[in-house]
């Protein structure tokens, strides 16, 4: 009910006039020759970034892999084989995202914790074994290695407190250069959830050059570019851990807290000997991110989803 012509027009031309006033870009004028209402000043897409969270269960027997279910025939005369599966109620959260111009956002994972004090917190040393890095420049001179990066807390889920630690520990460093001046700050596009409108945080991060953005409430699968990103990520995920568990149950072995970044990297499976695709680097790539952003319509300013029949 929310997803309607006239909130998200309002949204747009909101979103227009926020990025011309904090100096990201102009009106755009016919000799310009770019696509969109707005003609973004260099190097001002990298600063607008979209975020969004994510299911990181290792519970294989709930869910799907994304997309239409695929169709069956079968004997009802005939008993159905079991399928094998690993039964886990654990369950964290995966943030993943882009910049406007394209660069994947290093993932970040919000483990669950039974420690009541950062000092009796652990973690596996196996967790770094899949562990992967990316490449990117964001507000850096040069492209760098950026590391993924992982918090814990009691539900292993985003509240208004990791939110707000989350964007001050991996999110800022990404712009060593960020301040509230104009070519300097930076956007980020999210949708409405728990903590967007934690007042202490908009405050101390717009002092900081960094704006918060929120989108208009149940639209995501209309304007948010994460969004689109995830259903080919889920696919792949959820591949990897049908093919994962299966795997694991011919050995008597169950899927640790550890392995999550193999079934999101992808890679070699030391005890199986079974090699996962790389879910983050296929749902992610630069040509992926950038069709992402075109097709929510807000960097470039196209208001695309205004014509969707969703709408």
């Amino acid at each position: 009910m929310w997803t309607t012509h006239q909130n998200l027009d309002l949204w747009f031309s909101t979103w227009k006039n926020t990025v011309i006033d904090l100096g990201f870009g102009r009106e755009a004028l016919p000799e310009d020759q770019v696509v969109g209402e707005i003609f973004f000043y260099e190097n001002q897409m990298s600063r607008i970034i979209n975020l969004d969270k994510t299911d990181g269960s290792l519970d294989n027997t709930t869910g799907n892999k994304g997309g239409r279910p695929p169709v069956v025939f079968t004997d009802p005369t005939l008993s159905h084989g079991a399928v094998a599966a690993n039964k886990s109620r654990y369950s964290s959260t995966v943030i993943c995202g882009s910049s406007a111009s394209g660069e994947a956002i290093p993932p970040h994972f919000q483990l669950k914790t039974l420690a009541k004090s950062d000092a009796t917190t652990r973690i596996s040393v196996n967790w770094f074994l899949h562990s992967a890095s990316m490449v990117g420049k964001f507000g850096f001179d040069t492209p760098r290695e950026l590391p993924s990066t992982f918090g814990m807390n009691e539900r292993g889920g985003m509240n208004s407190v990791e939110l707000d630690k989350y964007i001050k520990k991996p999110i800022l460093p990404l712009f060593p250069d960020v301040e509230d001046v104009p070519l300097k700050r930076v956007l980020l596009k999210l949708d409405s959830g728990p903590g967007r409108m934690n007042l202490d945080m908009l405050a101390d991060l717009r002092l900081q050059g960094v704006y918060v953005i929120p989108g208009v409430p149940n639209t995501t699968h209309a304007t948010q570019e994460t969004n689109q990103n995830y259903g080919l990520y889920k696919s792949i995920y959820r591949g990897n851990l049908q093919l994962l568990s299966k795997a694991r149950q011919k050995m008597r072995k169950r899927i640790m807290v550890s392995d999550l970044p193999l079934l999101v990297f992808g890679g070699y499976d030391y005890i199986t000997k079974t090699v996962l695709k790389n879910a983050f680097e296929r749902a992610f790539s630069l040509e992926r991110n950038l069709g992402c952003w075109k097709k929510c319509g807000a960097v470039p300013l196209t208001r695309v989803p205004l014509k969707s029949k969703d709408v």
